[in-house]
């Protein structure tokens, strides 16, 4: 019978063994620089490739502002405001087929208590300036 101790010393020793033999077989990659983020993305907190598109945002203290960069060459192609939420603590984007989804979740001193996810519509988005 083996007690919650033996059982722990197993799953340690396991991880131990992982972690030695398992780096051997790493892969290491190194990305090639395509371009430097232009200055209005200056604390880019989140980036997803969508329809083709690559969207970013910036974290807390700017404007609630959701950019679409190219991939190639890093300029922006497209800045749409969210004209009814301001940007607290954005921390990550997702979407799926109709919705782009904004994390305002940050919390660095865990004190907040105002914690959203915003959902825009991209078919309100088109090549409106504002949703």
């Amino acid at each position: 019978m083996h007690t919650k101790h033996s059982e722990m010393r197993k799953i340690i020793a396991q991880l131990i063994l992982i972690g030695c033999f398992g780096s051997a077989y790493a892969q290491h990659y190194s990305p090639a620089f395509r371009a430097a983020m232009p200055p209005d993305i200056n604390e880019t907190s989140g980036l997803i490739l969508t329809d083709g598109k690559l969207w970013t945002i910036n974290d807390s203290g700017n404007d609630p502002i959701l950019f679409c960069i190219d991939s190639a060459d890093g300029r922006i192609t497209q800045r749409v405001i969210i004209d009814n939420y301001k940007n607290i603590d954005w921390e990550e984007i997702t979407a799926d087929k109709d919705y782009f989804y904004i994390g305002d979740f940050g919390n660095n001193v865990g004190n907040r208590g105002d914690l959203k996810v915003l959902k825009v519509a991209k078919k309100d988005i088109g090549k409106e300036a504002e949703v």
